[in-house]
């Protein structure tokens, strides 16, 4: 196809390429400082220390062997697609006396074997990340006003404020097309704050087009509205969903240790547990939008039907940890459904996470158990991945033969939401192991609890922690959100005049003269008189309307 760029897939499957180059990476491993990444037929190769003669030498080495490796596969690099970035940043205000100049780089140059230079590029695209060898944002920055632009014309041809497609649809379409382009990029860049500030403006323009709301919309109402989030937020939740997918498999916690980045080690190291035992386990999905405080409903209805369906279960076990008051230990507590105390141990540590975990794991190994239900959404996912702290891996694993025979039936683990009242004939059993295990902790020091109510002296809260994108930007658009969103039963005129009532954008004497002097040359009430006939005065004020 020579310089034209083709969809991955469009002519041969991606799978093929990476057979391909199945052995190309331990080659490129063995050359020291070089670091790459492929994905099909592209190979990013880059250098981040040394000296320009260094850098020089090992990514023509790096060229070399990729080139020699392609020789008999029918692949050739292609120097036409070949490109060369020097990433050298520009320093912001005076430059440090040990900075060097750019006239005293010295020049790179990386040849090909047939003789052919790499030419040399200001700016690269990396798997659809652009880079820029000054260090800045601004093809970034165009490229999604590109997109922003292109969507708002289409959203333009399909609706407008008298009829079209439904608020809730072009939203959708705003996070397709839009929101997704942003989030793509926007979390592995450096941005200073007026790049920040523009984006943001992009997305409230966005959804003020799809809400058919004046760019003159104050920013507060548009956010109370509750429909879209900030870039801060948007980067905030790609981050840690991005983090978390990274520590799923053993590929993803190599790449954060080398890139220096401890997340999947900041609460407690893991292991893996065996093929045999994880066989065993059946984890039910996490449902979405769970969060104790914008989804009590949601928590006490899914709280209901679990116990309608495990609260008469002799196979089933409901398990909980409690934090100790005097010393940084937990307790765990195992419970039947006839409220009788199966299993119960301490264990010692500052993180609940691996007492929840330790807590499933003597559910499992008890006899006769087929349902555990915890309410750690943390521990449930844990175990999902396979991957558990070292004290709930040691008990599964002393009871391995047990666990693995074929007498043994599989475990399903089922996540419970804590701290509701679903209002059943059959008895809430995660509160009553919570107040069992929470119990247990102050069996000898029933002194330190709160005076009136037995509590202790922090409240229980929800230890489980947001990971997923959705999670979190949800969290964001409802904890500011006051205006509710227009019924489906009203038609697109009727939703935008809902929103722009909410918004205060709604036409009125006042609004119309300052954005047409010429035509509406008085702001006066036509029905009272008054000279100053604003929104409030036409919904509140108005005398004769009233």
């Amino acid at each position: 196809m020579g310089s034209v760029g083709t969809l991955q897939g469009s002519v041969i499957s991606p799978m093929l390429f990476n057979l391909i180059m199945i052995g190309l990476p331990e080659r490129l491993n063995a050359i020291e400082g070089v670091h790459h990444a492929i994905y099909a037929d592209d190979i990013t190769i880059w250098v981040c220390e040394g000296s320009d003669g260094e850098i020089e030498q090992r990514l023509q080495t790096a060229v070399e062997v990729v080139e020699q490796y392609l020789v008999g596969t029918g692949l050739v690099c292609s120097s036409e697609k070949s490109e060369l970035l020097l990433y050298r940043p520009t320093f912001k205000g005076r430059p440090p006396k040990s900075s060097i100049r750019h006239a005293d780089y010295e020049e790179i140059c990386v040849r090909t074997k047939e003789g052919q230079e790499i030419p040399r590029v200001r700016q690269i695209k990396v798997l659809g990340l652009i880079i820029q060898s000054n260090g800045a944002n601004g093809a970034t920055i165009r490229n999604l006003e590109t997109k922003v632009t292109n969507t708002m014309r289409l959203i333009r041809r399909i609706t407008n404020r008298h009829g079209g497609m439904k608020e809730a649809s072009v939203v959708r379409l705003i996070h397709s097309f839009v929101i997704s382009h942003i989030t793509y990029v926007a979390a592995y860049h450096n941005w200073y704050t007026a790049e920040k500030a523009k984006l943001n403006t992009l997305i409230r323009r966005a959804h003020k087009m799809a809400l058919s709301l004046p760019d003159s919309t104050s920013t507060e109402l548009l956010l109370q509205l509750g429909i879209h989030n900030t870039l801060d937020e948007l980067i905030e939740a790609q981050q840690i969903s991005q983090l978390e997918r990274l520590t799923r498999t053993r590929t993803g916690r190599s790449i954060l240790d080398k890139l220096g980045i401890s997340y999947h080690k900041q609460h407690g190291d893991k292991k893996s547990l065996p093929s045999p035992i994880r066989e065993k386990l059946q984890v039910a999905n996490l449902p979405k939008n769970m969060h104790p405080e914008l989804n009590q409903g949601r928590r006490e209805s899914r709280a209901r039907s679990l116990l309608q369906a495990f609260g008469r279960d002799k196979e089933a076990l409901f398990v909980d940890a409690a934090e100790y008051v005097d010393r940084h230990a937990f307790s765990v507590a195992v419970l039947n459904t006839e409220k009788q105390l199966v299993s119960s141990c301490s264990v010692r540590g500052k993180n609940p996470e691996v007492a929840e975990e330790v807590a499933i794991a003597l559910a499992i190994v008890c006899p006769g158990c087929r349902y555990v239900l915890s309410d750690s959404q943390t521990a449930v996912r844990n175990y999902a991945q396979g991957r558990i702290s070292p004290e709930a891996a040691a008990i599964l694993n002393a009871n391995a033969n047990y666990l693995t025979s074929e007498e043994t039936e599989e475990r399903h683990i089922i996540w419970f939401p804590a701290h509701t009242s679903p209002h059943t004939p059959v008895p809430n059993l995660n509160g009553e192991v919570h107040r069992v295990a929470r119990g247990l902790t102050f069996r000898a020091r029933v002194e330190r609890s709160t005076p009136g109510d037995g509590q202790p002296a922090e409240g229980w809260t929800e230890r489980d922690r947001m990971t997923r994108y959705c999670d979190i930007t949800k969290f964001y658009q409802k904890s500011r959100c006051i205006y509710p969103p227009p019924s489906a039963k009203l038609d697109r005129s009727q939703a935008v005049d809902w929103r722009q009532l909410q918004t205060q954008t709604f036409p009125n004497p006042v609004h119309l003269r300052r954005l047409y002097p010429d035509i509406y040359p008085d702001d006066t009430c036509k029905l009272c008189g008054w000279t100053h006939a604003s929104l409030r005065h036409i919904l509140w004020e108005c005398v004769v309307i009233s």
